[in-house]
């Protein structure tokens, strides 16, 4: 799917394939599981798959133009990097987001070489995740990187993925 930026990925992401068909992404996260985390019993592996399924149709239905599985081998870990574009028809769409989430979630300013951008973090029991929110005036248009994870422990991890992967933003 066709985004108006460019952006680099570790190599423990796999992209999915959002437009292919259901048994191809299965067959496909499958086989990487398998390089990636050997000792993985055919349970994980099937657990793995049919989250990934149900998950790629909500995030289909939410706007969502890029996404990637994260697997961590070194604890083997699991999680989600996606990318989401949204219309907004006003000038500066972060103030009134911000102001919006700030009673929910943590909400911080960030100035980048990019301008303007939010960094929100949500922590619901379970689940971690944090999306970086990066507008596109020209295009009224604002892009949401995200990433979570039920693995808490390995947090800190998933926080630097997203923030170097938003470091590499650059127009496409």
């Amino acid at each position: 799917m066709t985004l108006p930026f460019r952006f680099d990925v570790p190599t423990q992401f796999t992209p999915l394939d959002l437009a292919s068909s259901p048994e191809d992404r299965i067959e496909r996260t499958t086989r990487r599981m398998a390089e990636v985390w050997p000792d993985s019993t055919e349970g994980q592996r099937d657990a793995i798959t049919s989250t990934q399924e149900l998950l790629i149709e909500r995030l289909r239905s939410n706007g969502v133009r890029y996404a990637a599985t994260v697997l961590e081998p070194a604890v083997p870990t699991t999680g989600l990097f996606t990318v989401s574009l949204h219309r907004v028809d006003i000038a500066d769409p972060l103030t009134p987001l911000a102001d919006a989430l700030r009673p929910h979630a943590e909400v911080h300013d960030l100035d980048t070489r990019l301008g303007r951008m939010l960094a929100i973090g949500h922590h619901r029991d379970g689940v971690r995740q944090m999306q970086v929110a990066l507008p596109l005036p020209h295009r009224k248009t604002m892009a949401l990187f995200g990433i979570s994870t039920e693995h808490l422990s390995e947090w800190e991890t998933y926080t630097l993925h997203l923030v170097n992967v938003v470091g590499t933003v650059r127009p496409g």
